[in-house]
């Protein structure tokens, strides 16, 4: 969201149109990760932003103090 109010500067609007192309191949990774299909170069930058997603999950977790602190054993 910080690109956006920088777009002003050529710069930052190459920078934003990159970061752009970057989410539409992870948003093409997610999808043929639906449909079981493999594409490297588009399972990397899905992989990242899945990874960064769940991470703020887990801080989201941590802040709310709703993560149990056991584990549960699996069936």
């Amino acid at each position: 969201f910080a690109n956006l109010g920088l777009l002003h500067l050529p710069f930052y609007r190459v920078l934003f149109a990159l970061q752009m192309i970057f989410y539409a191949l992870a948003f093409g990774g997610g999808v043929m990760q639906i449909f079981n299909i493999r594409l490297w170069f588009l399972q990397m930058p899905f992989y990242c932003c899945f990874a960064n997603a769940t991470s703020l999950g887990g801080f989201y977790k941590f802040v709310t103090n709703t993560q149990p602190a056991t584990w549960t054993k699996a069936r």
